[in-house]
């Protein structure tokens, strides 16, 4: 009995823990990184190979408006630097610069996301949010 892989997974679960804190202030323009401990809370391999056809992990991040509407998805992709067994847990920095914003509250989400399969928090996976506040570029 195959354990499942990322490409064609059963259960997607990521236990995710900030390992240093998340600034509550930020500015656009400036590279914020903050390593988080992941832990494989599912029954499926989490394949590290970026793949053409997507269902490869990595973590990444949602910048939101503080309703939740979608800024981007785009901000950040920490690869894997292994595949991750269930039960396993991995260190990854997340390395990110917020774009030009309005100075004001945002959203930051920091998730898991099989590539062109599915965000984990679809899954019911738990997500870290971070309520930010950007000021002025100096």
């Amino acid at each position: 009995n195959r354990l499942a892989d990322s490409a064609h997974p059963r259960i997607l679960r990521a236990l995710i823990k900030p390992a240093a804190p998340i600034p509550e202030s930020m500015t656009a323009g400036v590279e914020i990184a903050v390593p988080f401990e992941i832990t494989n809370a599912g029954d499926t391999v989490w394949l590290s190979q970026a793949r053409e056809l997507g269902g490869h992990v990595t973590f990444a991040l949602k910048l939101s408006q503080p309703d939740g509407r979608l800024i981007t998805d785009g901000l950040q992709r920490a690869f894997l630097p292994f595949d991750i067994q269930p039960g396993q847990t991995v260190t990854l920095t997340s390395r990110f610069t917020l774009p030009a914003l309005e100075p004001g509250r945002y959203l930051l989400s920091f998730d898991m996301v099989a590539e062109q399969i599915t965000w984990f928090e679809q899954c019911g996976s738990p997500v870290v949010h971070r309520e930010i506040v950007v000021g002025r570029i100096p």
